[in-house]
């Protein structure tokens, strides 16, 4: 029950099973405690995740492999990369999940050196690198800006490793060309992918070509996004913004009006905080949280 509630997003709930675990005295184990962790950090519970590293380690679960990389996926996702690193080092036997959790963990943070060191250190430990570790050392190289290693890495996948590279990995290589305004050569690629580009790719696109200010290709990418997921008013909010930069404004009252006509509007921001240990759920916009003056 806790493991579907995290997976599918429900992770307030699989807090709470965990509570009612315990004043049922129904006693934990290490597959308990490793899938309440991503629900910690998912939310960013760091009080919750950490009463849940103590636990662990009360009970002898920190030894378990498994455990061990979802605390350094849990203090990552909390903001807390040193102990994310403290951990990773104390680790007596490393496996590929565990490398893996290192290098999302600084992927994440935009450490890009140290999740390549991460990286490069797994493969000469011994450890062959899997489809999750492109995706996490192509995510930092494109955040960093690093075309030429990111290439390298992307080219290796196939002709070291004898991985094809999956659509998440193309979508990663097309933000780091456009990040670098290489936008035409971003286009290129996605032409000649021998799989179908997703929603993430095209995204990836529009998102380079809104930094970029670059309408051609903004709205080819756009009218793709309003294809595969036309109920996503990101998509529009992205357009719009291009035109607007290039003082298009009548393309931007269009792009206003196709929202409204699908019957979309911008999504309110939400976040997770922590009061007296106990996680509320926030919408901006919201006075009506017990917890607001």
């Amino acid at each position: 029950m806790i493991s579907s509630c995290s997976q599918h997003g429900k992770d307030l709930e699989a807090l709470e099973i965990f509570r009612e675990m315990q004043f049922a005295r129904v006693r934990p184990n290490s597959v308990t405690i490793s899938c309440l962790l991503p629900a910690c950090g998912n939310i960013a519970a760091l009080v919750h995740g950490k009463a849940t590293h103590c636990f662990s380690l009360r009970n002898w679960f920190s030894d378990d492999v498994y455990v061990s990389s979802a605390l350094i996926d849990m203090y990552a996702n909390c903001g807390r990369i040193q102990l994310a690193r403290i951990i990773f080092d104390r680790l007596p036997v490393r496996n590929l999940v565990c490398w893996n959790a290192m290098t999302s963990g600084y992927a994440m943070h935009g450490k890009a050196k140290e999740a390549i060191e991460i990286f490069d250190l797994m493969q000469r430990s011994g450890q062959k690198p899997d489809f999750i570790s492109f995706t996490s050392v192509l995510s930092a190289c494109s955040q960093a800006g690093l075309t030429e290693q990111g290439q390298h890495y992307f080219d290796s996948m196939s002709r070291i490793h004898g991985l094809e590279a999956r659509v998440e990995h193309y979508a990663c290589m097309v933000s780091l060309l456009g990040r670098t305004g290489k936008l035409k050569e971003a286009y290129d690629m996605i032409s000649t992918m021998p799989i179908e580009p997703d929603a993430c790719v095209w995204g990836a696109l529009l998102s380079s070509c809104r930094t970029h200010r670059n309408m051609s290709l903004g709205e080819i990418a756009a009218n793709k996004l309003f294809e595969l997921e036309p109920k996503n008013p990101g998509n529009y909010i992205l357009l719009s913004n291009i035109y607007a930069s290039n003082n298009r404004w009548n393309e931007v009252d269009k792009v206003r009006d196709m929202m409204k006509h699908v019957g979309l509007s911008k999504n309110p921001g939400c976040s997770w905080i922590e009061i007296k240990n106990k996680v509320h759920m926030l919408l901006a916009g919201d006075d009506l949280h017990p917890q607001m003056p």
